[in-house]
């Protein structure tokens, strides 16, 4: 069943109920996203889990495949106006404003361009790719993050501690040129919905209010220099 079909129920309810009560269209329109995304989430996370523990191509398209078909979903103008409709409307009901809330917060991110979305999708899984099946080298042989993470929780000698850290580290290089792209490409996202970058756009769409949380962090970073240095001393 096409996506649209799944939402045809709500806004028959809004368009017919409306006057009467909101709580049943909202509700409608709350089950129908549910049953619309909760398989292709599962399956996405699944298909993620795949390739993080085996680095294979096919499981890293699978899952760029299924995070495409959520963020085509969630980036739907039409559904976009009627969730915002829905949220202008007066209910009794804290939990259903409070759910079609979380899910506005989803489609928010994603109102942008379709193709620039799938540059976006497609540079995440390359990212991810590299990260993940990238080894550092360390005294002449290959080591993957959990050797390393491995020898820095239980290795007693310094040097080798060490030159574990430092393999872990050459990954930045393998991977800094296709970050740098993806930033660029997430920043113009944000600015097309009209937020400063990624980061602002992030913390919005989470609820948090990036001048609280910038402002936080200046007072933890005021308030541990001090004992930070004296101890590094």
């Amino acid at each position: 069943m096409k996506k649209m079909d799944l939402f045809m129920t709500s806004l028959f309810l809004f368009c017919c109920f409306g006057s009467k009560g909101i709580a049943e269209p909202m509700q409608s329109y709350i089950d129908a996203y549910v049953r619309l995304v909760k398989p292709l989430q599962m399956a996405a996370n699944i298909a993620y889990w795949e390739a993080a523990t085996t680095g294979k191509d096919e499981n890293f398209d699978l899952f760029s495949q299924y995070d495409l078909q959520l963020k085509k979903i969630t980036g739907d103008q039409k559904q976009f106006e009627i969730l915002k409709t829905l949220l202008t409307q007066t209910a009794t009901d804290s939990l259903l404003k409070r759910q079609l809330q979380v899910i506005y917060n989803q489609f928010l991110p994603n109102q942008i361009d379709p193709l620039l979305q799938q540059r976006i999708v497609n540079q995440t899984s390359l990212v991810e790719r590299k990260f993940s099946t990238f080894r550092g080298e360390m005294n002449g042989t290959l080591v993957n993050q959990n050797e390393i993470d491995a020898i820095l929780k239980t290795e007693k000698n310094s040097d080798i501690r060490q030159a574990a850290w430092e393999a872990g580290k050459q990954v930045g290089e393998a991977v800094s040129m296709d970050i740098l792209h993806l930033v660029k490409l997430r920043n113009e996202a944000a600015q097309s919905l009209g937020f400063a970058n990624f980061h602002t756009l992030s913390l919005t769409s989470a609820e948090q209010d990036p001048d609280q949380l910038d402002a936080l962090m200046a007072e933890l970073q005021q308030l541990s220099e001090e004992p930070f240095l004296r101890i590094k001393a």
